[in-house]
């Protein structure tokens, strides 16, 4: 188990690291200890940050959709819901708050959120938006 643990690690330490060598003026990715913990940033016309894609550590896949109009925006709380697998087959649903502060010369999120699993599991995670 142990074992298991520090590849999944390393392999989420080198795909963060590929990204930050080539990271643009608006965040692609993600990286951290929340859901997702690693995958993409997604924006809609408006180059507003809408929706987040990715692998979670729970072996699964998640995707959190930020319900303010003009999506994710730093220096305030922002809603969102998401949904996804855990052990690549258990659903489940989530609703929660975040708090993005900017970092790495504005280009970077520094994202807390807080959310509730299953709309009673209370869960706290921290990520890297870059």
């Amino acid at each position: 188990m142990r074992s298991w643990t520090i590849s999944i690690m390393t392999m989420l330490l080198i795909v963060a690291l590929s990204g930050i060598a080539t990271a643009t003026t608006q965040p692609e990715h993600v990286f951290g200890f929340g859901i997702p913990a690693f995958g993409t940033l997604h924006y809609d016309e408006a180059k507003q940050l809408t929706d987040v894609s990715g692998f979670n550590l729970a072996l699964g896949f998640s995707t959190r959709h930020f319900t303010a109009n003009g999506g994710l925006q730093p220096g305030r709380f922002n809603s969102y819901t998401g949904s996804g697998t855990l052990l690549l087959i258990i659903p489940y649903i989530e609703i929660g708050t975040c708090y993005p502060v900017l970092v790495g010369g504005g280009d970077q999120y520094l994202v807390i959120d807080f959310g509730l699993l299953y709309y009673f599991i209370p869960r706290i995670g921290i990520s890297l938006y870059y």
